[in-house]
């Protein structure tokens, strides 16, 4: 049966059986004839007469043949029921096979008819489109589950816990799934599969030619599926696209030439987040107008009576109405539920936000039965019995004085701020532009647990236009002129990147430490990370994570396509060619040199030719040769500049806080030789603001002489207290704002120390201190021994200085009391005498005017809740603590400068730094017994060039020489010498001006004015005695280097030039002269170290003495010649070699300075290095090709009786050619190999059939 049925194919397949051929109509006649005599032998139940043409013939054929079957589910009956016989009818001669056509046959083969679709039950709860009845169906499945609420939570702010289970404000939580499945017409196929809780999605659409389709296009492929062309290169391999990215592939066919091509595009962006331990950074941005609206009132009065406070709010129903003031109907709110009150600050706030449209009044008494304090007669109101009422808000009038327009509410509640809280203002119109005016510490009260932002100030921002707060309605944001740009960090338990996260592309530290991805688990869609062993993570552990994502309507980050073209004329000779393009997208500026943006090409033509074939030998007999050439041409960095060091992440600084409530009277430290309990003295406090009429304050200088109400007694409040001015001299800086914290100590009543401690922690692990590298400090001392508060800079007075870290002794009084406020409006908590518990010297916390300072102030400085009496402290300096300075000895003077090198502590002292919660700071007397010590500047600095090495001996404690950062932005000699100046006046300036922007791009006025340029800042003190592993005596040192090591090396040779620059400076930030006349530059060097390994680097030396000062200079390095020279200088230097340097693979730099002249004791200097990259990469072309000749036998060579003896066999030689720089594929680049390959194999098999 099977033979009959692909005979009659033939038939009606064969062309020359058309009906188009020139037979005579009675040949025609006849062959129709004997064909309906066939064709009834396949159905007895048709007659003769039922055929009328060849046409109805054919299709009736070709029904038979190929029945329609059901589309879905529904069986068809077929047309005509196929029946079987014995014998059957001979076949037709080739003559009368020729008046058949196939033209009829593939129509009939082809045509379709239309059939019912019916669904499943659970199919048919879905929505079903149809754009075209019968032919396009769309199966749409899905849900939207979308959850709202909203959280309110009211609280004292003395009670710091949180209520679980509520969120404040508006919560929302959506979840999505759809699934789109179906046909459009007969070509294009639709699958989308998207679940917002699955790490797996599908988009797809396809669209496939039919077989009939004559147009060149054959497929067309576009989604997130795997696409690829055929791997037919030999040398050159093309890895498609995955699941996790996006593509598109396309099949073109006309006649034997068909061309395969598939684009893959990467979307992605660059993301990092930092968290320490548990925290989270955060930044929000709020804008002026964003204030909580009429919720908070401050009244005219303090002290309210108790009682006697009564609130109405106005209403338009009478039945509710308990008053009618001014004719208009108002009810009393209830105290506690409606409302609540601090009598003694007269701070109001309503459970709710009063509505613009409602009038507020109040009425009251205070101080024992005085009413309400005003003196605007237009904001009084009457009842029917003449009783006056305070308007706090007036709806006819748009703005109240009595609001406090200084609440904003945080995205986030129960936040760490001892972690840090910065705010900047900014223009909303211009976000890079800072505004004229900041907020200090001091400007604000934070209440982390119902995450308020409260300013002292009521109208806390400029109003001068009346946009802000004085409009008739509530502002918009096209009012806005100020944006709060706002940091903290907050608590986390998970820790969330963005959302798709690329694998493979995340990179997680740990303090600095690189982790291997067997130490986390990621969830890409999610953008969850999960440490596989939570214990590793400390409380005050650096976590920081760089990634890469995929985020909607993201620009592309890598293109590649590949493409592949065969042309088949024929079985003898296959010809193609494949090429594969791939680029990764450039950023603005330049890249870091271990993540350039490359670029590959790869081509090749390649055939085979088959000589069986050709030459016409037995199939059996199988040869070929195939060939195949190739080019590539990689460019390792499409953008010529790669960073190495733009220094503007250098380090990290850590600086104690000038706000005067952080500061609070501390017990005497243990370890302080010769202070105690019962021998302080008093930390006097002084007002240095002035009050303004709009509720405002401005700052004083410390220099200006006080009146006799802003000098404070001690009974009423301790110090220390803030003031403006600082070290440097405002006649250098006239625009820079400095502040100082001031102890003002008194010894006359026999005092020996006075003392204030900074909680820094939020919690009993304290924070991290032990991998800071140096604590700055500066400080003044002035002398008040006539006691008239009149301060005098010259004398001979004198103090010690000491500072204190780590857990302190929390009794700061010694009475074993735990000493706290309840509310931030108390005014202190008491303070009593050691030697007469029932004296109250002082109260701690309480405001300048008596109130409370805004402040929950306690003893409880690392914050678990209870009173810890136990110390572990390191003192600096002290007896029992190892640094390099042995004392700090303040004389009456000008400011002096101290600097302790955190790295002279010993191990056991250090380890006390990794949990420190609060910083103190001590005078102690020495010679005068009344004064202040200003303290400007108190702050740790820690570099990312950590490892330092004197005389090529590990030495982290010397002092000989120090590694830091400078910053423009805080630091004012670097930010007048800058090495970025956006507007260049001469060739230098100019010159410097191009290399950064084209290593970090253009930047506008104001983004260069705010930019914090940083730089690598080296100070030494080097002598003629170098340093003996033997002995390390801190006062020797011929040399010093700083180190940065990388994990993955650095390819110099990939790049043309080494670059950076460097200054060198003749005087410090107060002008003061770095070398004196006993020290000059001959004989000093800068050093610079390029290394594969300890054993094997380059070392090049710049003789300092032959290099102009109080100047950029720029050092060009040639990676061929690896000559050293100086722009626009003679200075040429070849380098040092030790070992077997390359600079294929450097895996640190390090910079240094040494002294090689021993007729000076001592050789001093300040450098600054910045910028330090590489330039001009070098492209590399390379070529290769490759040949193989195979010659197979497919039937046994030998055998014997039925045996084989011999088997089939194939004899394959090649020979493969690569050049020195060519790359075969993306995965794998390495263009610097040669290769050369002959091989010949034979394969065989012997008595395969014997057992």
């Amino acid at each position: 049966m099977i033979k009959y049925i692909f005979f009659l194919i033939f038939i009606l397949a064969n062309p020359v059986f058309s009906q188009e051929n020139t037979l005579s109509t009675d040949e025609s006649e006849q062959n129709l004839k004997k064909l309906k005599l066939y064709f009834l032998h396949y159905d007895i139940t048709r007659s003769p007469e039922d055929i009328k043409s060849f046409d109805q013939l054919q299709l009736e054929i070709a029904e038979y043949l190929f029945p329609i079957e059901n589309l879905l589910i529904e069986k068809e009956k077929k047309l005509i029921k196929p029946q079987r016989f014995k014998s059957l009818p001979l076949l037709l001669t080739e003559e009368e096979l020729a008046s058949f056509s196939d033209e009829l046959f593939k129509k009939a083969i082809q045509r379709e008819k239309p059939k019912q679709v019916k669904s499943e039950e659970k199919q048919q709860k879905a929505i079903q489109l149809g754009f075209e009845e019968w032919e396009t169906k769309i199966l749409l499945t899905g849900g939207v589950s979308f959850r709202a609420g909203y959280g309110f939570i009211w609280k004292d702010p003395a009670y710091t816990s949180s209520f679980p289970g509520i969120n404040f404000g508006l919560n929302l939580d959506q979840k999505m799934r759809v699934n789109v499945l179906g046909k459009v017409g007969e070509r294009v196929s639709i699958n989308i599969d998207h679940n917002s809780e699955s790490p797996d999605n599908t988009y797809e659409i396809a669209f496939k030619a039919l077989e009939k389709d004559r147009g060149i296009l054959r497929e067309l492929r576009v989604g997130n599926v795997e696409l690829n062309i055929p791997q037919s290169s030999y040398f050159i391999k093309y890895q498609g696209t995955s699941k996790d990215n996006y593509g598109v592939k396309s099949v073109l066919k006309y006649e034997d030439l068909e061309n395969q091509t598939v684009i893959n595009l990467i979307k992605s962006k660059k993301g990092y987040k930092r968290f320490v331990g548990n925290k989270k950074l955060v930044t929000t941005e709020i804008m002026d107008i964003s204030y909580v609206k009429r919720k908070y009132f401050v009244l005219p009065d303090t002290q309210i009576d108790s009682q006697s406070l009564l609130l109405y709010i106005s209403t338009s129903e009478p039945a509710l109405a308990e008053k009618v003031i001014d004719g208009k109907y108002f009810k009393k709110l209830k105290e506690g539920t409606e409302y609540y009150l601090n009598a003694s600050t007269g701070e109001l706030y309503l459970a709710q936000t009063l509505s613009r449209n409602s009038d507020l009044v109040v009425r009251y008494t205070h101080h024992g039965g005085n009413f309400i304090s005003t003196n605007f007669t237009d904001i009084i109101g009457y009842d029917e019995a003449l009783n006056s009422y305070l308007y706090l808000w007036k709806t006819d009038k748009p703005f109240s004085r009595f609001v406090h327009y200084g609440y904003y509410s945080l995205p986030y509640k129960n936040f760490v701020p001892s972690y840090g809280f910065n705010i900047t203002v900014v223009y909303t119109y211009n976000k890079t532009l800072k505004a004229d005016f900041q907020f200090n510490q001091g400007d604000f009260i934070l209440y982390p647990s119902d995450g308020l932002l409260v300013f002292r100030n009521k109208t806390p921002f400029p109003d001068t236009a009346g946009k802000i707060y004085s409009n008739f309605s509530d502002p918009s944001t096209s009012d806005s002129i100020y944006t709060m740009q706002i940091s903290f960090y907050i608590e986390v338990t998970t820790y969330q990147l963005d959302f798709n996260v690329i694998p493979g592309t995340e990179r997680v530290y740990i303090n600095g430490r690189l982790l291997s991805n067997s130490e986390y688990r990621l969830i890409p869609s999610l953008g969850e990370i999960y440490f596989n062993n939570p214990s590793i993570i400390n409380e005050n552990d650096v976590i920081e994570i760089y990634y890469e994502y995929k985020p909607f309507f993201a620009g592309s980050q890598k293109l590649s396509i590949g493409n592949r073209l065969d042309y088949k004329p024929n079985k003898i000779i296959n010809l193609g060619s494949t090429m594969v393009y791939s680029i990764m997208q450039r950023d603005i500026g330049a890249p870091q040199i271990e993540m350039t943006p490359d670029s590959l090409f790869m081509g090749d033509i390649d055939g085979v030719l088959n000589l069986s074939r050709l030459f016409g030998i037995s199939e059996d007999f199988n040869i070929q040769l195939k060939g195949e050439y190739a080019i590539s041409y990689y460019d390792p960095n499409t953008y010529d500049y790669a960073i190495i060091d733009d220094f503007e992440n250098i380090g990290e600084t850590f600086n104690f806080s000038k706000n005067e409530s952080e500061w609070i009277l501390c017990s005497p430290a243990t370890n302080i030789e010769g202070i105690r309990y019962d021998n302080r003295g008093k930390l006097l406090y002084k007002d240095y603001r002035t009050d303004n009429w709009d509720g405002s304050v401005t700052p004083l200088n410390y220099y200006v002489e006080l009146p006799p109400e802003k000098i404070l007694d001690y009974s009423f409040k301790p110090g220390p207290y803030v003031a403006l001015g600082g070290h440097l001299n405002p006649a250098l800086y006239p625009n820079l704002s400095q502040t100082s914290l001031i102890f003002d100590f008194d010894f006359r009543s026999g005092g020996e120390w006075v003392g204030a401690v900074q909680s820094v922690a939020d919690g009993p692990a304290g924070i991290n201190l032990q991998d800071y590298n140096e604590i700055t400090l500066w400080a003044k001392l002035q002398s008040d021994f006539d006691g008239n508060n009149i301060y005098e800079d010259n004398g001979n007075a004198e103090v010690e200085l000491y500072i204190a870290l780590g857990q302190f002794n929390e009794d700061s009084d010694g009475d074993g009391v735990f000493d706290y406020e309840k509310s931030s409006t108390d005014p202190g908590y008491d303070f009593n005498s050691f030697l007469n518990k029932s004296i109250v010297e002082t109260r701690v916390g309480r405001d300048r005017k008596g109130g409370g300072d805004g402040k929950i102030q306690s003893e409880d400085l690392n914050k678990n809740g209870v009173l810890d009496t136990n110390e572990n402290l390191i003192v600096i300096p002290g007896k029992f603590v190892t640094t390099d300075i042995s004392n700090l000895t303040i004389s009456q003077g000008e400011w002096k400068k101290f600097t302790i090198n955190i790295k002279a502590l010993t191990p056991e002292q250090i380890n006390i730094l990794n949990r420190v919660t609060s910083l103190g700071i001590f005078i102690k007397k020495k010679n005068g017994d009344k004064g202040r010590v200003l303290i400007d500047k108190l702050e740790f600095k820690k570099v990312s060039w950590r490892e330092k090495r004197i005389d090529g001996i590990r030495y982290d404690e010397s002092q000989r020489f120090l590694a830091t950062m400078v910053s423009a932005l805080t630091d004012p000699l670097y930010s007048s010498k800058r090495f970025y100046l956006h507007n260049p006046q001469n060739e230098n300036e100019k010159e410097r001006l191009e290399t950064f922007e084209k290593l970090h791009g253009y930047k506008s006025d104001v983004e260069a004015m705010q930019y914090d340029e940083r730089s690598l800042y080296i100070r030494y003190e080097l002598t003629n005695t170098p340093l003996s592993d033997t002995n390390l005596n801190k006062d020797n040192g011929t040399s010093g280097i700083i180190y940065k090591r990388t994990t993955k090396a650095y390819n110099l040779s990939l790049y043309s030039t080494l670059n950076f620059y460097f200054y060198i400076l003749e005087r410090d930030e107060n002008n003061i002269l770095i070398k004196d006349s006993n020290d000059t530059y001959e004989g000093e060097n800068l050093l610079l170290i390029a290394g594969n390994s300890e054993n094997s680097y380059y070392r090049w030396k710049i003789p300092l003495k032959n290099v102009e000062r109080e100047k950029w200079q720029k050092v060009i390095i040639d990676t061929k010649t690896l000559k050293l020279r100086i722009k626009d200088t003679s200075i040429e230097v070849s380098p040092e070699f030790y070992g077997e340097p390359n600079t294929r693979n450097i895996y640190y730099i390090a910079i240094g300075v040494e002294n090689t002249n021993y007729n000076e004791p001592v050789n001093r200097g300040a450098i600054w290095i910045n910028e330090m990259y590489a330039y001009l990469d070098r492209g590399y072309f390379g070529s290769a090709y490759y040949t193989e000749g195979v010659m197979e036998y497919k039937k046994p060579l030998f055998t014997l009786f039925d045996y084989e003896i011999l088997g089939p066999f194939s004899v394959k030689s090649s020979y493969e050619n690569r050049n020195l720089n060519f790359v075969s594929s993306m995965e794998n680049i390495s263009p610097e190999t040669f290769y050369k390959n002959f091989l010949t194999t034979f394969n065989s098999s012997m008595f395969k059939n014997l057992t």
